[in-house]
């Protein structure tokens, strides 16, 4: 913790990815910043890095670094901040999956080769108070594969991204995460939410209807994982 003496801890930047950021604000305000060029500019800058293990291509930067380097991004583009955010949020997921799961996806998230976000708001906060679970997982046929059924109702920049790390309820009610291509068979992304800000996040809802997951990333013996951080509350 700080002291009331301590500096404040220095963002992870070189000041041209979130010089980058701010230039592009406008355009990512309409298009996003998957789109605007705002993330490939974090990414080149290695900006990412800072939030994935050392032994997975990151730079597995300390909490309070990676907080200033967040409000460094947000006093650019909230818009950015929030994509990050959540971005940030399926890459600390990913990290309580297996060995071979972070070897396969963490290197190129740390890249910006592919792009992940997450949704899990079914299982925290939206559709919590109605009987039935929002996204159900099931083993419906005899190979043992999960197949996930129902809907996450706010993922942002789901159509621009490459997965989806969300989180469904099993047969016993216990929260599991998987890892879904947005490409995946069975899979619906509706048209962005038209909000009253930040609608450049392209926020959308999310349909399952039989769709085979790529990755559990958590098992439920797992008794699940810390999604957010300091970070996410200081934002």
């Amino acid at each position: 913790m700080l002291s009331p003496r301590s500096e404040p801890p220095t963002p992870d930047r070189s000041d041209e990815p979130l010089a980058a950021v701010a230039r592009l604000a406008d355009r990512t305000a309409v298009e996003g910043p998957w789109r605007s060029g705002s993330f490939a500019a974090l990414a080149s800058g290695g900006v990412l890095r800072g939030f994935v293990p050392a032994e997975h291509g990151g730079t597995a930067l300390p909490e309070p670094v990676i907080t200033a380097t967040l409000i460094g991004i947000a006093e650019g583009c909230l818009t950015t901040a929030l994509a990050v955010t959540q971005w940030a949020a399926a890459v600390r997921l990913i990290g309580g999956g297996s060995l071979d799961v972070q070897a396969e996806l963490l290197p190129p998230l740390a890249r910006g080769d592919t792009l992940t976000t997450v949704g899990i708001s079914q299982l925290t906060t939206s559709r919590r108070h109605l009987a039935a679970a929002a996204l159900v997982a099931t083993k419906p046929r005899g190979d043992g594969a999960w197949q996930l059924d129902g809907h996450c109702p706010w993922v942002t920049g789901a159509d621009s991204s490459d997965t989806i790390v969300t989180g469904a309820v099993t047969d016993d009610g216990t929260p599991t995460f998987f890892v879904v291509p947005t490409a995946a068979a069975g899979l619906t992304i509706d048209p962005p939410l038209e909000m009253l800000a930040l609608t450049g996040s392209r926020t959308s809802a999310v349909r399952f209807a039989g769709v085979r997951p790529a990755h559990v990333v958590v098992s439920p013996a797992a008794g699940g994982v810390r999604t957010g951080g300091l970070s996410t509350t200081a934002l």
